[in-house]
């Protein structure tokens, strides 16, 4: 028989969750959830529909396939299908059956073969009617057809399907303009003109089953084989030092080829992000709330941003890219045409996303932000656009936005008003409206840093130089889909994510300590008026992915820990636009930071003393570390005091000696 996860429509539950036999607190809403209309059909007996996607061939469609076939050997394999299709469909195990491309399915040796193929439906035929004479009478039916067609753009039709409840369950599936799903098998049927000549034979898809393929799994067509891999990874990597985030970081800086991040926490904060940001998913109907990530990252040009639009290509099951100059609220939402009696939908770029990430680059060259990022915020909330045409198709968006930006400061140098507030520079700086800022999750500005860019472009010219594929090439590259499918297996596996009442309460309290440190500055802040719920709504977010990237269901404190790092980084930014305090341990975070333990290494190495470069890069470097001399200049400009020329005064009071050793000398 079938494995249950097609009983469920859910190609996922083939991998078992750790989610079973968990019981969950019905007073706890803090969970993972997706609404109907965001996944338009899940499987058989889906409410939604009404549809069992387990369909039976019906007798009127065994006799048009015959009278299509045109070869005797060929009906005998017809009529055997045709007649067992709903057993054939019920006693296949299907979860051992890897997917097909469209392109190799057109092949003899294929045809009754059971076949699994994921697409989207790019062609629905209105009814037609079709006449069929048995014996002396002669019947009218309303039948339909489909194409699919997959991700290499290959296309295959349909055979004739009978019935308008069908032609009514396509439609919404393909209304809903996301990928789906078709079992079933293929079948050869002769093509024949208007005037009953056979024109050619042509290879048709035989469905008993279309369902909306939405898990990340589904969507990047994951095998079994690699499923097991992946799940040995997991099991590998979670238990050593850094864990499932820091194998993805380690890969992603060995793959793309990132320099200097030792140097940059800001980038490697950001880094750690866009890996985060891939793992978030779902939907919250209590909320109303779309669980994808958003982020925003400025900073001037070299500083690294390109870098993590590297990583999102990699990391995300699919993506799409919009060019700032030519962004348009069609181009991103959808538009509608109406023909044939009824109104026809192209999702746009967004949309396309679904389940995945948009990202747009260089966003300050957008000329009509502010219609753009009316759509940007329905989609960060609501996790759906609506089309710029009067039909106002709504499509299915649960994307992450990824933008990043220059400030127009960093791009002409100087600004235009200097004497306006500084509420007022910032603001204008950005192009972006406060209200609209504060629905981004995460919010950061890499510094620009001369020393730092040079050194990072000569070490790019060291060793052997080769030519490398683009992005999108690499994305395909075994080393980069392993980390794809890791991402995937990672959602799928851990899709619902609870977080106990206990880490609730914890929560409540960090976020208390933000009103009460800034209470007396509160009816003069707009920020923290306006931004207490979308405050929460990122904490949550933040700690369903992290639980994801531990490999765990039920969040934990260190979750917890994770969220408040990230959200800081956002407060500290908006708090340059409004002047308001956050809680220190809102940054007690389990995520490494390799520049703060240097850098308190040496405050509690040399606290109190006045050192040279020298002294500390040797002290630094005693265990065979490769730190350059620049980068702890750095360090020191950032903890210490530069006294003159190459000496620095550290904060702190100087280091106890060991016994036997003399006291360490206050001054060089």
């Amino acid at each position: 028989m079938v494995k249950n996860f097609y009983s469920t429509g859910n190609v996922a539950a083939a991998i078992p969750t750790a989610t079973d036999g968990v019981k969950s607190s019905t007073d706890n809403n803090d969970q993972v959830q997706t609404p109907a209309e965001l996944m338009p059909h899940q499987g058989p007996g889906d409410t939604t529909t009404g549809i069992n996607p387990g369909r039976k061939v019906t007798q009127i469609e065994r006799q048009m396939l015959l009278s299509d076939i045109g070869s005797e050997t060929n009906a005998k394999t017809i009529r055997s299908i045709a007649d067992n299709a709903i057993d054939l469909f019920e006693e296949t195990d299907w979860s051992t059956i890897d997917y097909d491309e469209i392109g190799s399915m057109k092949r003899c040796d294929n045809i009754g073969r059971m076949i699994k193929v994921r697409g989207t439906i790019s062609d629905l035929h209105d009814p037609q009617p079709r006449y069929l004479k048995e014996k002396d009478n002669e019947d009218l039916f309303d039948t339909t057809q489909f194409t699919l067609t997959d991700r290499r753009g290959e296309s295959i039709d349909s055979t004739t399907i009978v019935g308008q409840e069908f032609h009514s369950h396509l439609q919404k599936l393909r209304m809903a303009g996301g990928p789906v799903e078709v079992l079933g098998t293929v079948v050869p049927l002769r093509i024949i003109t208007p005037r009953g000549e056979i024109k050619r034979f042509s290879y048709k898809l035989l469905p008993f089953t279309v369902v909306a393929s939405e898990d990340p799994v589904q969507i990047i067509q994951t095998g079994n084989l690699e499923i097991k891999t992946v799940e040995g990874l997991v099991d590998d990597v979670k238990i050593k030092p850094g864990g499932i985030t820091g194998y993805i970081k380690d890969q992603l800086v060995r793959q793309i080829g990132i320099r200097g991040l030792e140097d940059t926490p800001e980038l490697d904060r950001c880094l750690d992000f866009m890996i985060l940001q891939a793992l978030s998913d779902g939907y919250q109907s209590e909320r109303s709330l779309s669980l994808k990530l958003h982020s925003l990252v400025i900073g001037s040009p070299g500083v690294g941003k390109k870098l993590l639009t590297q990583s999102a290509k990699i990391l995300n099951p699919v993506y799409t890219e919009g060019h700032a100059s030519k962004l348009t609220i069609a181009g991103i939402s959808g538009t509608s045409v109406y023909k044939n009696q009824g109104w026809h939908s192209t999702p746009g770029l967004i949309p396309q996303a679904h389940r995945g990430v948009f990202i747009v680059q260089d966003f300050h060259s957008v000329a009509n932000k502010r219609d753009i990022m009316g759509v940007l915020s329905m989609v960060m909330e609501d996790g759906r656009v609506i089309d710029s045409t009067s039909a106002r198709t709504t499509h299915p968006a649960l994307t992450a936005i990824h933008l990043d930006m220059n400030r127009q400061a960093q791009l002409y140098q100087k600004r235009k008003s200097e004497n306006a507030p500084p509420k007022q520079i910032s603001t204008v700086d950005l192009g972006i409206a406060l209200n609209v800022l504060t629905r981004f999750d995460f919010i950061a500005e890499i510094p620009r840093d001369v020393e730092r860019q040079m050194e990072v472009a000569l070490s790019m010219q060291e060793g052997v130089i080769r030519s490398q594929v683009s992005v999108e090439e690499f994305s395909m590259a075994s080393q980069a889909r392993e980390l794809t499918a890791l991402i995937a297996y990672l959602r799928t596996r851990f899709a619902v994510i609870e977080i106990p009442e206990e880490i609730s309460s914890h929560i409540i309290d960090r976020q208390r300590k933000l009103l009460e440190m800034n209470r007396e500055k509160l009816p003069g802040l707009e920020i923290l008026g306006d931004f207490q719920t979308r405050l929460s709504n990122s904490i949550v977010k933040l700690i369903f992915a992290s639980a994801r990237a531990n490999a765990h269901s039920i969040a934990t404190q260190d979750d917890v820990d994770t969220a408040f790092h990230f959200v800081r980084t956002k407060l500290d930014f908006l708090s340059q636009i409004e002047q308001f305090d956050t809680p220190e341990e809102w940054d007690q975070t389990q995520v490494t930071d390799k520049v703060r333990q240097r850098q308190a290494k040496i405050v509690y190495t040399f606290g109190g003393q006045e050192v040279t470069v020298k002294q500390v890069h040797a002290e630094l470097t005693r265990d065979g570390s490769t730190l350059k001399e620049i980068t702890i200049r750095r360090d020191l400009e950032k903890v210490g005091r530069n006294v003159r020329w190459g000496v620095f005064e550290v904060p702190g009071k100087p280091k106890p000696p060991a016994d036997g050793e003399a006291a360490a000398p206050v001054s060089v």
